[in-house]
């Protein structure tokens, strides 16, 4: 059973949400979120089973027809018509409990929430329209990173994989979105080319949705890895949520329970050889993403904005 807790944060504006691409670095950043502003953490309640909807919004254990590697697409234009609208209002009030969720509950008196979340990147712009008073950080990194770690985790039998029918079967995400990288989705076969694939679609998409919003800040995990200084735009971010400096400094140092070594700033155990690397450099750049990544290693991002593309 989950620790025992106090949740008296009823409404959505008590909810940051973590985003990001799976391996991101989501976990240790909603860990340092969580402590620095006294925070009940949710974790990954965004799963859905093949109907689309929202299974942990009613369950209490994961069920087994939930879809781990689904990227489900909410147009951001979408209004409180759209039929799980009413399953992501009960999440982000934090009327969700369950034994996936709870995962990283520990027991306490919390007025807000943080759902940490690797499976939201497409409809990160729903959220931050429907729900503006919700908070959203997206945290990016640079994708060899990430494919490295993913790779390094199958290894310890995790599944990380991508499906291109899931995307090309969505419609609207292809025609909002994704239709001038067609060629690159129906052409990812191997395993680097759909991991390639997938960070840049939740990457590219959760960034054009996010674009101007002021209630979502975009941040580079190798500056927050890196260096102290880029967290103060993130605490000005949640100042409304209670910053306290000094949690914040104890949480740093702390790693992530996902992380098999000693460190948030570890190393991947897999090193990607030059073909693997190719790969990924020929379809970040099929998707115009070259200039952005780059960037993801040395940027100090601001605004949700203020990462272009180029």
């Amino acid at each position: 059973m989950w620790p025992r807790y106090v949740d008296l944060g009823a409404s959505p504006g008590d909810t940051i949400v973590v985003a990001g691409t799976a391996r991101s670095g989501t976990t240790w950043v909603g860990d340092v979120v969580a402590q620095a502003t006294n925070s009940r953490i949710i974790f990954e309640p965004f799963l859905i089973d093949r109907h689309g909807d929202f299974v942990l919004s009613r369950a209490r254990r994961l069920p087994a027809r939930a879809l781990r590697n689904y990227q489900l697409y909410i147009p951001a234009r979408s209004g409180p018509q759209e039929r799980r609208f009413a399953q992501t209002d009960h999440i982000l009030r934090g009327q969700v409990r369950s034994f996936w969720s709870e995962m990283q509950a520990r027991p306490g008196v919390f007025r807000h929430r943080v759902v940490k979340e690797v499976r939201a990147n497409l409809f990160l712009g729903y959220l931050a329209a429907n729900w503006p008073a919700t908070r959203i950080l997206l945290v990016l990194r640079d994708p060899n990173q990430v494919i490295a770690s993913q790779l390094a985790k199958i290894r310890e039998g995790w599944k990380f994989d991508w499906n291109k029918d899931d995307v090309l079967s969505q419609e609207p995400l292809m025609h909002d979105w994704l239709a001038p990288f067609e060629r690159s989705i129906v052409g990812a076969e191997t395993l680097v080319e759909r991991l390639a694939n997938k960070w840049c679609i939740e990457t590219y998409v959760a960034r054009e949705e996010l674009r101007g919003r002021k209630n979502a800040l975009v941040i580079s995990y190798a500056e927050v890895a890196g260096e102290t200084e880029s967290w103060k735009k993130v605490a000005e971010f949640l100042s409304a949520f209670g910053w306290s400096a000094q949690a914040w400094e104890a949480a740093i140092p702390v790693p992530s329970y996902t992380v098999s070594r000693r460190s948030p700033r570890s190393k991947p155990d897999v090193t990607l050889d030059a073909d693997a690397r190719r790969t990924i450099a020929r379809i970040v750049e099929e998707y115009r993403l070259t200039g952005f990544c780059r960037r993801l290693q040395c940027a100090h991002p601001g605004p949700s904005d203020s990462l272009s593309a180029s």
